[in-house]
């Protein structure tokens, strides 16, 4: 699964991919709809990654590579300043993080 866009003005045109390789779920439009957030599979490890609408980058959000266990639900507060996600490893725990400063 990939994160694509599609333009809704004019002719229509093929959709855009936004993001690149397997296994990308849950997205999520952040508040200002400029970025979408997601769940990379294990050839990225178990991060969620924001890819941005407007130039296509993207940027790691958490940085759980070679660390056993995987991201359960997410989701960004309604100003966008703040991202809150589970971490599965033995239990469940909930984390939350800033978003401007990643």
């Amino acid at each position: 699964m990939g994160v694509r866009k599609n333009s809704s003005r004019g002719m229509p045109s093929p959709p855009t991919k936004l993001t690149h390789g397997a296994s990308r779920g849950q997205p999520r439009w952040s508040p200002d709809g400029q970025e979408i957030f997601y769940a990379a599979g294990a050839e990225r490890g178990p991060n969620i990654w924001a890819v941005s609408l407007k130039d296509g980058a993207e940027r790691a959000m958490t940085d759980f590579t070679g660390r056993p266990g995987s991201i359960g639900s997410f989701g960004l507060a309604t100003d966008g300043v703040y991202l809150y996600f589970t971490w599965h490893e033995d239990v469940g725990d909930s984390w939350v993080m800033d978003v401007v400063g990643s």
